[in-house]
């Protein structure tokens, strides 16, 4: 797996503070209740659309969102399910910001 945080620490760690301050620093995972994670430990990075199928996308911080670790494996993979949800969800934090 393409591990950009070691090949490039400067500018994943703009992306990761962008990401994470976006969303407030929160985990923004949405169970099937509607309710948001919140959890504020342990955050990840996730890409909604695949690194690897979207190389483009890579460094755009509209591609990411914020995630618990345990979040982050159970969509890790699965990214087709959760992508409209995660940019409904970037798209309302980016708002309100």
């Amino acid at each position: 797996m393409l591990d950009i945080s070691k090949l490039f620490p400067k500018k994943w760690k703009k992306l990761k503070r962008a990401c994470h301050k976006r969303d407030g620093y929160r985990c923004q995972f949405i169970d099937k209740n509607g309710r948001k994670c919140g959890y504020k430990k342990k955050l990840q990075v996730h890409h909604i659309l695949r690194k690897h199928d979207h190389v483009d996308l890579i460094w755009v911080v509209l591609n990411t969102i914020t995630l618990c670790t345990k979040h982050h494996k159970i969509v890790t993979g699965k990214e087709y399910i959760y992508a409209s949800q995660f940019i409904k969800t970037v798209k309302q934090n980016g708002a309100r910001r």
